[in-house]
């Protein structure tokens, strides 16, 4: 367990180095980057090491054990031999049983390391599968517009929210933004300002307080259909793998080719795609 964990501190060392090679090299902290790579490497060579050792002890060790029960059976059956109490032949067959028991012991300590190595990643596992599950129970309403559509208001009524219980970060919310109506929300990193977006995709739910479409609650709207009248654009770029077409409606598989490039159009990317 301690290997497995020590590898993916190494892992995730080495995934921060990359994505952040360019900051390193900017402050001028490519030693500090190299002896914590070390450090953290050097704690999964011992820990390594150590979980080899010890799995690597076991075959010999089932080995050594059956010989010493060889050794003493041969011993005592002599004796009980020469006394008259068994014969022989009990002792050859006796030490042929014994030997039939060691071949299965072998070949599972044979394995021992990788059935150790499975265990610690199933305790991994295991640990995400018994998280708690964020999301509510969809519980559908009818939706303001047949076609599924929203149109005239989003209304934020004293919205309270926080990451971690007793750790609020939006404590009284309040904002209605009207059809046609562009907002800009400014403020520190760390101010909120995701967050808002957050809880309108319903990534996360508000801890108090309502997030109302055209006056409907979106606890009441399945996620499905208030996303779909969503556009999110955000501050990291991600392409999928296809053509620039294929990326612009991935949202909109259906979206026909004027649509999209009407949208490029708007977006103000049209003319170098």
């Amino acid at each position: 367990i301690r290997q497995q964990n020590t590898l993916g501190r190494l892992n995730a060392s080495i995934t921060e180095m990359y994505s952040g090679y360019k900051e390193i090299l900017l402050f001028n902290k490519q030693e500090d980057a190299v002896r914590s790579f070390e450090s953290v490497n050097d704690d999964l060579c011992r820990s390594a090491f150590r979980a080899q050792f010890m799995s690597s002890l076991i075959s010999p060790l089932v080995s050594l054990s059956t010989y010493l029960i060889i050794g003493g059976i041969g011993i005592i059956g002599c004796l009980l031999a020469i006394s008259g109490s068994i014969q022989v032949g009990q002792i050859q067959a006796f030490i042929r049983y014994v030997w039939q028991v060691n071949d299965p012991m072998s070949q599972v300590s044979n394995f021992s390391a990788q059935i150790q190595s499975a265990f610690a990643a199933l305790t991994r596992i295991m640990e995400i599968l018994e998280q708690e599950e964020m999301e509510e129970p969809e519980r559908p309403a009818a939706l303001p517009d047949p076609a599924g559509h929203f149109s005239n208001s989003i209304t934020f009524e004293h919205v309270r929210f926080g990451y971690e219980p007793g750790k609020t970060v939006i404590h009284d919310l309040n904002l209605t933004v009207r059809r046609g109506q562009t907002i800009a929300i400014v403020g520190p990193t760390g101010a909120g300002k995701s967050t808002i977006i957050n809880l309108l995709m319903r990534f996360y739910e508000p801890d108090g307080g309502r997030i109302l479409m055209d006056g409907v609650d979106i606890r009441q709207l399945r996620r499905e259909d208030l996303r779909r009248n969503m556009g999110m654009v955000l501050q990291d770029t991600w392409l999928f793998n296809g053509s620039i077409f294929d990326n612009l409606r991935y949202g909109r598989p259906d979206a026909r080719r004027d649509e999209v490039i009407s949208a490029a159009r708007l977006a103000n990317v049209h003319h170098f795609i």
